[in-house]
């Protein structure tokens, strides 16, 4: 299901689905389960919209969508790295969190807000 979500996410965000990332992001609810689903679409995504051959001009908006959500998706994973029991479920998210670094250039205040 979560490679559907990530294929319609591609086809439908952010024109026809301008709230994806945000209500992917606020389902969590500190269940592991969903915590983990969330992660893997996250970093599906980042990966997909990174390295699949797409028109230069849809690749450009599915870019500028997602720095547009970066706070969003950092905030969940500062959430699930802080409130999580499961070692298993942080490590997929700090395995996500590094696939999006590689899109977000390090700001200062960045950096210290990942020192939490």
């Amino acid at each position: 299901i979560d490679n559907v979500v990530v294929q319609i996410g591609m086809e439908e965000w952010p024109e026809k689905w301008p709230n994806f990332i945000h209500k992917l992001v606020t389902s969590y609810g500190n269940d592991a389960m969903i915590a983990i689903n969330c992660i893997y679409i996250l970093k599906l995504l980042s990966e997909k919209i990174r390295t699949e051959k797409l028109v230069v001009a849809r690749k450009i908006e599915l870019t500028n969508a997602l720095f547009q959500n970066f706070n969003d998706i950092f905030s969940f994973f500062k959430l699930v790295l802080t409130q999580s029991k499961s070692s298993g479920v942080k490590y997929e998210a700090f395995m996500a969190l590094a696939e999006y670094l590689t899109w977000e250039t390090l700001k200062p205040e960045l950096v210290e807000e990942m020192c939490f």
